[in-house]
């Protein structure tokens, strides 16, 4: 494992990161940082941590979140937790307990062939469902609590896929107060009404042409 809090090609020389399977980036300034860690042209692509916030005095920021490349099948974010296990303090056990308790006596419910597929999943209700209370997120905080909600549907995706997916939905992305990329809760609100009165038209054969 090579680590550095100040990576550039003199302190990850190209040949060490050539041959570097696993890459993953916290929060990091810029843009040649970045490429440094994940790769040449990375930030191009979307696979960036540049929009990731480092801890501060006055919040956590995106500790723990880190955009990696050969960790999963596709580049995307990584959210990680610090479990502490020694002579004082052991956090490891009562979560292999309590996992252990959850699937006691559990029995994966037989396949049936015949059974209809799963609906797609609603882009626009899980962003209702990520965004929850806040007024506005991140889109970086959005594709993380993406992954989390849907990692089939979601985990795979990059700030490129995103906002394609937002404007096919009507959702615009805004520049935030810090002059971050943000999502805001009014905006989902509105595509959701919208949409919900054009199929509210369509039932009702309004706007039909032929009626």
């Amino acid at each position: 494992m090579f680590a550095t809090p100040e990576p550039s090609t003199a302190s990850l020389p190209r040949k060490i990161m050539a041959v570097t399977s696993c890459k993953a980036c916290f929060a990091i300034g810029d843009q040649q940082s970045n490429d440094a860690v994940l790769g040449t042209g990375s930030y191009k692509a979307g696979v960036s941590a540049v929009s990731l916030e480092p801890r501060t005095d006055e919040s956590d920021g995106d500790v723990g979140t880190s955009m990696v490349r050969g960790i999963m099948a596709k580049p995307g974010l990584l959210r990680s937790f610090y479990l502490r296990k020694d002579d004082e303090v052991d956090q490891v056990a009562p979560i292999v307990e309590r996992a252990l308790a959850l699937r006691e006596g559990y029995q994966p419910p037989a396949r049936n062939e015949d059974q209809a597929e799963e609906p797609e999943p609603d882009f626009l209700t899980d962003l209702a469902r990520v965004i929850g209370t806040d007024k506005h997120i991140r889109t970086m905080v959005a594709l993380s609590r993406l992954a989390e909600l849907n990692p089939a549907r979601y985990g795979d995706w990059t700030s490129k896929t995103l906002r394609p997916a937002l404007d096919d939905v009507d959702v615009p992305v805004r520049k935030g107060d810090s002059g971050n990329s943000v999502i805001r809760a009014d905006d989902i609100t509105h595509a959701i009404t919208l949409r919900k009165q054009a199929e509210e038209e369509g039932d009702d054969g309004f706007g039909d042409d032929d009626a």
